[in-house]
């Protein structure tokens, strides 16, 4: 199961992450890439590094693309910023990004950048002030790996620290575009759907046959003389009988086959419910050329179940612009 769950999200967050680095680095330049994040790290982000003292020490777990703005923001408030993906290619687009501001004057301190796995992240513990993790840990597969995600950021921190949790929330009030029929879906994002071909009207269905040439026709030696076939009868007297029609395609027009479930490859489409069908959830075909990534949606007081037991204080969870938000601060040793 969990070599399943890790290559679920190394076909369907990795590498669409990584197709779509230069899209976001395009977006935050200003473009129509269609990045949420292009304006800098949420509010909740902001006010976390207004509430911190000068001088603390932040990680960023999957920081993803934004750690320059992140890392630009924290340098603001005086304090110094570590980011942490396992995706190269959004590191090197966030790179890429404090090298564009640099030229231009607007950022001086390099962020300081780590390619890792957020589950196994080599940063030293209890050596953090505050941790982030912003919309990280809807893309894990599992329950056990969001709350081995949450277990990371708790051994990062040291006591007294504050962690910040932000996930997808399935709860969606006023935003009808954004609904959700189940938790764990896969969602379309990056090119757009190809324009649709116009449907060709049906063809015009032959007139009937006289009676008498119905009965000639039925019989062996004059089959196929009045336009029929070697059932007894034209394409469109055919009853889809599969042992006569699939011998020669040309006698019969329409065929009636089954595939087996093991022969026929199912696709995954755009809002596919993964629950095995047990939510009723039914999506359209993905398009050819659109990428999927997965999301397990978070229902209102699931992320302060996931870090119940790893140490962590949950001081408040709260609903911001269709996310869960989680705000909670590391015990001594002596509180677990």
């Amino acid at each position: 199961a969990a070599e399943a769950e890790a290559a679920l999200e190394e076909r369907f967050v990795h590498r669409v992450y990584s197709c779509m680095a230069p899209a976001l680095a395009c977006a935050d330049e200003g473009g129509s890439g269609g990045c949420a994040n292009r304006r800098g790290p949420p509010a909740c982000v902001r006010d976390l590094l207004r509430d911190l003292p000068p001088g603390c020490l932040l990680a960023d777990l999957g920081c993803g693309h934004s750690a320059a703005a992140l890392s630009r923001l924290a340098a603001a408030r005086g304090h110094l910023a570590v980011g942490a993906d396992i995706c190269l290619d959004l590191l090197l687009a966030a790179n890429d990004d404090w090298h564009r501001r640099r030229s231009r004057g607007r950022q001086r301190r390099q962020p300081l950048l780590v390619q890792a796995d957020v589950l196994r992240c080599p940063l030293r513990s209890a050596a953090f002030d505050a941790v982030t993790c912003v919309s990280v840990v809807h893309h894990l597969a599992s329950r056990d790996r969001r709350r081995r995600l949450l277990a990371e950021a708790a051994r990062l921190l040291r006591p007294g620290g504050r962690l910040l949790v932000t996930a997808w929330a399935f709860e969606q009030p006023g935003r009808p575009a954004r609904s959700f029929n189940c938790q764990d879906l896969l969602v379309p994002w990056g090119a757009p759907e190809p324009p649709q071909t116009p449907a060709l009207p049906p063809p015009p269905k032959p007139p009937p046959r006289p009676a008498w040439q119905r009965r000639l026709s039925s019989l062996p030696l004059l089959a196929g003389f009045f336009g029929g076939s070697r059932n007894g009868g034209g394409s469109g007297d055919c009853q889809a009988d599969s042992s006569d029609c699939e011998s020669d395609s040309s006698d019969c027009e329409f065929r009636i086959r089954e595939f087996p479930a093991s022969s026929c490859p199912r696709r995954h489409t755009a809002g596919d419910c993964l629950c095995d069908g047990a939510c009723g959830a039914a999506g359209a075909p993905a398009s050819e050329g659109r990428r999927l990534r997965y999301y397990h949606v978070f229902r209102q007081g699931e992320l302060a179940d996931c870090a119940r037991g790893l140490g962590l204080d949950c001081l408040r969870e709260w609903h911001e612009q269709g996310n869960w938000c989680l705000s909670a601060r590391r015990m001594p040793p002596s509180y677990y």
